[in-house]
């Protein structure tokens, strides 16, 4: 790479300061101004005009047009090797292009039918009618818990009374807890009630690693500490990996997988619907040998 570019230098900035200075009109190739050849395939001047951006510097221009030739250089270099080493047949790619090409516009024209045609709208009723049915069939990979996660400074007063309400479980001391580390903790979360994976926010603990699924099968509420900060964890449900998923836990896979179910549908009635389009008006013809 290093002697492609060595021998670009004495072409790049008088490159550049033609493109700069001057640049002519559409022109055929007879009339451009050859800039590098590669066996019988020509790089000209005025292929890269494009290149040099009206606002840029001298040295951002050059710099542009090196790299350009450079890349150029090499593809047809590689290109003219592939040509005298492949067999006709393993040059012969017109089939693959023809395929490549096919599957594309079917894929871009599906996706723009499913864009125009899918629901996307899906009623918690169907969800759960989902969960109840294949339920069982979606497993955890990882611990999650229900509970209450908070982060104090030891200097805070009355930390035993955020001890009390933590351990509690009445609304109103549930209530109090709130209110209390709203206005005092530096971290508070109790998740709205939803399903958490334990090693998320058990991280933030300073302790040394454990055994994360004794530790929830022992304990419903934990405390560390550092130099600064007391940390409380309240446990107030979990479920291990391999266990059934929760449903609110994996709400959004069973939307997906929904989401998924009907695009299926939808491309396969397209399918039949094309088909029996194409045999109703003659369009497609099975013929008889």
């Amino acid at each position: 790479m290093k002697s492609i570019k060595r021998n670009l230098n004495w072409i790049v900035i008088p490159v550049v300061l033609l493109l700069v200075y001057g640049c002519g009109s559409q022109r055929s190739d007879k009339e451009k101004t050859p800039l590098v050849k590669v066996y019988d395939k020509y790089l000209y001047y005025e292929d890269i005009e494009a290149l040099i951006p009206q606002d840029g510097t001298k040295e951002d221009s050059a710099v542009k047009v090196s790299n350009f030739i450079d890349i150029w250089v090499k593809k047809q270099l590689m290109l003219k090797k592939a040509e005298l080493y492949l067999s006709n047949n393993q040059k012969d790619v017109e089939q693959q292009i023809e395929d490549y090409r096919a599957s594309l516009l079917i894929y871009k024209y599906k996706q723009k039918f499913i864009e125009q045609k899918l629901d996307t709208v899906i009623p918690p009723n169907e969800i759960e009618a989902y969960y109840l049915q294949h339920g069982t069939e979606l497993k955890l990979t990882t611990h999650v818990f229900k509970g209450v996660y908070v982060k104090i400074l030891k200097s805070v007063p009355d930390l035993n009374r955020l001890r009390y309400w933590l351990r509690s479980n009445t609304a109103q001391d549930s209530a109090q807890m709130i209110e209390f580390c709203r206005t005092n903790a530096t971290k508070f979360d109790n998740f709205n009630g939803n399903w958490m994976q334990f090693t998320d926010v058990f991280k933030e603990f300073p302790v040394p690693a454990m055994d994360n699924a004794e530790f929830l099968k022992n304990r419903t509420f934990y405390e560390a500490e550092n130099e600064r900060f007391i940390y409380f964890l309240k446990i107030k449900d979990y479920r291990l990996a391999g266990a059934p998923a929760p449903l609110m836990f994996i709400e959004n896979d069973i939307k997906n997988i929904i989401l998924n179910k009907r695009k299926t549908l939808l491309i396969n009635e397209l399918e039949v619907n094309i088909y029996q389009t194409a045999l109703d008006k003659g369009n497609l013809e099975f013929i008889k040998q």
